[in-house]
């Protein structure tokens, strides 16, 4: 739509035609390999189907009741194991691809849409020199122990 001024005050709108283009084929891509830990904010059954693979089954939970210890914890067993990378956590936001605004997305933090009802919450470490090419690349898995969690967590089992 558009409007026609006229020279002597009053509009009015006129219909314009735009061509559909089809869809735009959008990549984000984050510039520098990271860790990330994901988590979910509240339960939905459907997040154990998702889960569930031929090889396992998923039976249990861990309900984290004292957020802020959990969050101190897991921090400070990743820093040992990768001492001077940044750590950032945050709920994910979920995208309609069709109406983002891609150049405002953070590609750490973002899913599609369609997984909105697992409500995720990230940890994430990514290096201190960001994109640097001479940096060697890291391990694949860091593996970390937390120890008992018993005093912010709880099991759940199915």
């Amino acid at each position: 739509m558009a409007v026609e001024h006229y020279p002597h005050g009053g509009s009015r709108g006129l219909d314009v035609e735009v061509p559909y283009l089809g869809s735009v084929k959008v990549h984000l891509k984050a510039n520098a390999g990271f860790y990330v830990y994901c988590m979910a904010q509240s339960c939905d059954v459907r997040m154990f189907d998702d889960f569930t693979t031929a090889t396992s089954d998923v039976d249990a939970c861990v309900i984290v009741t004292r957020p802020d210890e959990f969050k101190s914890r897991i921090r400070q067993a990743i820093a040992t194991k990768v001492p001077g990378w940044n750590a950032f956590d945050s709920a994910v936001v979920y995208v309609d691809p069709f109406f983002s605004r891609v150049h405002q997305l953070t590609p750490h933090f973002c899913k599609h849409f369609r997984f909105e009802y697992q409500k995720e919450y990230r940890f994430i470490w990514v290096p201190p020199d960001c994109g640097n090419p001479a940096e060697p690349a890291p391990p694949d898995h860091v593996p970390f122990d937390l120890g008992p969690l018993t005093g912010c967590a709880k099991l759940i089992w199915l």
